[in-house]
């Protein structure tokens, strides 16, 4: 038996292909975690990245969502492979979102990119905080007890999740603008929902809509009004108008 108020159930290997083979570069691991923040209804999410001697030490990203309470963390956040829609499609409670996330595997993407995983959530006046470590989760053999910090500490800050990376595999410089880049082909962008990268130099870009579509490069056009596209014996023959683009992603890694 144990004291240890936090407890995950795995198989290792699953926790080895998921979060090692699948979420081995930044963009696709940090798009999970910024499409929980999205789907825990905060307005704004920040990364940043962190390097010493131009090698990367740290990424931490923060939103202002509602967070997790005690009961989520153990309920939800540390059931792997959950399926979302057991909670059903409600809307969310703020903004009215579909949920993104289905299968509960966000935290697992973290461990592509780094061996220690801090989480700190603010829920309602009450403060959770805890550690995941890679080397001790291999080490537990199927059911691991992540090391708590704060439980349910009373806060007055206000809700909003922490999740700082550390002991990191990437060896090479942050590439802040070609993340910025890939980053922004992943979500749509509105005054609800806003994403700032800040780069080890203290540089900042807001990712948004139009920073999605200038990465795109033109492959093929046609104008509707000067095509046989649409038949000349169907109905919406004459009825459409407006131009038709063919576009690729200029890819940067």
């Amino acid at each position: 038996m144990t004291d240890l108020p936090f407890e995950m159930r795995f198989d290792p290997q699953t926790i080895n292909h998921l979060g090692l083979r699948m979420y081995s570069t930044l963009p696709p691991a940090l798009a999970e975690i910024i499409s929980n923040s999205y789907d825990a209804d905060a307005e704004n999410v920040s990364i940043t990245l962190i390097e010493e001697n131009g090698k990367p030490t740290e990424i931490i990203i923060a939103d202002d969502g509602i967070g997790l309470s005690f009961g989520d963390i153990q309920d939800k956040f540390l059931i792997i492979g959950r399926n979302r829609r057991d909670d059903g499609d409600e809307p969310s409670g703020k903004f009215k979102r579909l949920p993104t996330g289905k299968k509960g595997l966000g935290k697992l993407a973290l461990f592509g990119l780094a061996t220690t995983i801090t989480l700190s959530t603010r829920h309602k006046g009450k403060l959770n905080e805890f550690v995941l470590d890679w080397d001790d989760l291999m080490l537990a053999k199927g059911v691991y007890h992540p090391r708590p910090i704060k439980i349910d500490e009373s806060t007055k800050d206000k809700d909003g999740t922490l999740i700082k990376l550390t002991g990191l595999k990437r060896k090479s410089s942050f590439d802040f603008s070609g993340l910025a880049n890939s980053l922004s082909r992943l979500f749509i962008f509105d005054d609800s929902f806003k994403v700032v990268i800040e780069s080890p130099a203290g540089d900042r870009i807001s990712l948004d809509n139009e920073r999605k579509y200038k990465t795109l490069e033109k492959q093929f056009y046609w104008n509707l009004e000067s095509t046989s596209l649409v038949p000349t014996d169907s109905e919406y023959s004459g009825k459409l108008s407006g131009e038709l683009v063919l576009v690729q992603p200029n890819i940067e890694f």
